[in-house]
């Protein structure tokens, strides 16, 4: 990090986030239905906004 009169160049920095979770049931188990269903939904969200960068 450089510090420019005073604060510090964060530009050249992004802040990641990972979330790890342990399913409870197989992806085509009707307990996971609406999570599959409203994944592409909620990724396309991500994706389109203007803070986006990347995911895995």
């Amino acid at each position: 990090m450089v510090c420019l009169q005073g604060g510090w160049n964060l530009s050249a920095y992004h802040l990641a986030q990972l979330n790890i979770a342990w399913m409870k049931a197989p992806l085509e188990s009707p307990g996971m239905a609406d999570f599959v269903a409203n994944l592409q939904r909620v990724n396309a969200l991500a994706e389109a906004s203007p803070s986006y960068v990347w995911r895995l």
